[in-house]
């Protein structure tokens, strides 16, 4: 299974001012928060449904950033 996470930037900007106390992003810390977001949705997600079902075990990889795109661009019924 796999899951997409899209972001505004300006939403990025707000978590990061937040959490980081830095507003400006340059393209690399964009995609560290992008991945640390992922992380934590995911693994709190993978804990949720174990908890639910003892059995279920998830093979959960490490997030990959996949670029910058803008909203009109996405094709989120195949997303």
């Amino acid at each position: 299974m796999r899951f997409n996470f899209y972001f505004k930037k300006e939403t990025l900007k707000n978590i990061s001012e937040i959490f980081l106390f830095e507003r400006e992003l340059d393209e690399k810390s964009m995609k560290d928060l992008t991945n640390e977001i992922a992380n934590l949705i995911i693994g709190s997600a993978k804990v949720l449904a174990e908890d639910e079902d003892e059995k279920s075990k998830f093979k959960i990889s490490t997030p990959k950033f996949m670029g910058i795109a803008k909203a009109s661009d996405i094709d989120f019924a195949n997303a």
